[in-house]
């Protein structure tokens, strides 16, 4: 097995982390290959033969590997990325060094956290349509899932039929999406998330494109498979869909190469937060950032339910029909009637339970007091004979 991807294997607890720790080692490989020469599959064993040739050929060995990092890191810094994807990827070259090659004699500097400056704007509720209205079946579907759920790219491209079978399959409104660990980010447990009737709608037309879908097919494919490559759309291609409808709509201007636009596809996601008004322990949970919350709100899904119905009225991109809302109104009314009738019940089983006792205590003085007469009766019979 290959040194990478034993490393990978260590490191990777995910198959979106594994995708992005695979990304950026690549990118270090070829640059390492390409100025120095290195292949970095062989570090682990070029290290071991120079450190049991001798103290001094383990340290050209260092000197010449730590010069070439040391130009990685500095060729890194002048493109432009940001202050926290800068220290993802210094992070990363150095876990492989340490980890994958077990070579800890090197110190990688890793760039302190620094609190970002977010360029990306809040994206408005008309805006969103207008860009649905532009975007094919397949993308449109794949924005309102976005929305409706709060889910990052990567783990919408990552969901198999099977994850919405049981909802989907009933017609079930807010629909479920099951989420295993696999799929999502910074090693958090499996946990679910929803979408509600507009998302549910376009999901049904673009899978009612799709012939005898099977558990394990991906929902997202690719518009045109024979020339993508993998199984799925990746995310900076749904990112350029996204991004080209910015573009023709005119919602945003390109600022130059490297500087970041104020309209991207995660303003999306960060539309759902900023609009989910519910319990924010729930909105954490499905948004899927790990809390402290997760360990004390309810794991009942009929609870989840209750709390994405009441936040969707605010995230709901269109708005509802007056058939919706009459719908919306009569059910309100049934469940109060509902209530009412549950009411009256539990006031009837009391005076049922009330005038059973009064007449059970009734049955039992009549007892008592016949009792008592066929007493009298005896005594004076015995007394006239």
């Amino acid at each position: 097995m290959e040194n990478v991807t034993k490393w990978l294997m260590k490191v990777g607890n995910s198959e979106p982390t594994r995708n992005t720790y695979q990304q950026r080692i690549n990118a270090f490989s070829t640059y390492m290959k390409d100025h120095f020469n290195i292949d970095i599959e062989m570090l682990k064993d070029a290290y071991r033969e120079a450190k049991y040739k001798g103290e001094m050929e383990r340290e050209k060995f260092l000197d010449k590997l730590h010069d070439a990092i040391e130009d990685y890191v500095c060729f890194i810094k002048t493109q432009k990325f940001t202050n926290m994807h800068v220290k993802l990827v210094v992070s990363i070259v150095s876990s492989y060094i340490r980890k994958g090659c077990g070579i800890k004699d090197i110190e990688i500097d890793i760039p302190k956290r620094t609190f970002p400056v977010f360029h990306n704007r809040d994206i408005t509720k008309e805006e969103i349509k207008t860009i649905l209205e532009h975007a094919t079946l397949r993308d449109r579907t794949f924005f309102l899932m976005m929305v409706e759920s709060g889910l990052r790219p990567s783990t919408l491209l990552g969901l198999r039929y099977k994850y919405i079978k049981q909802d989907y399959e009933k017609n079930v409104i807010p629909m479920k999406i099951e989420l295993p660990s696999e799929l999502l980010k910074d090693r958090i447990e499996a946990r679910f998330s929803f979408i509600g009737e507009d998302g549910f709608k376009v999901l049904k037309e673009y899978l009612s494109t799709r012939k005898d879908i099977a558990d394990n097919d991906f929902l997202f494919l690719p518009e045109r498979p024979s020339s993508a490559k993998g199984e799925v759309p990746s995310e900076s291609a749904m990112s350029n869909k996204f991004n080209r409808i910015i573009l023709k709509l005119g919602l945003d201007t390109p600022l130059g190469k490297g500087k970041p636009k104020s309209v991207r596809l995660y303003n999306l996601r960060k539309y759902f937060f900023n609009n989910m008004k519910c319990d924010s322990a729930y909105r954490n949970y499905w948004f899927c950032h790990k809390s402290i919350d997760d360990h004390y709100i309810s794991t009942q899904e009929d609870k989840h339910r209750e709390e994405y119905m009441k936040g969707y009225k605010f995230l709901r991109v269109f708005q509802a029909t007056d058939v919706d809302v009459r719908l919306e109104a009569l059910t309100n009314e049934l469940k109060a009637k509902d209530q009412q009738i549950l009411e009256l019940e539990k006031r009837l089983s009391n005076d049922i339970e009330h005038i059973t006792a009064s007449v059970l205590s009734h049955h039992e003085t009549l007892k008592m007091l016949k009792e008592r007469m066929d007493s009298i009766k005896e005594s004076k019979e015995q007394k006239e004979t």
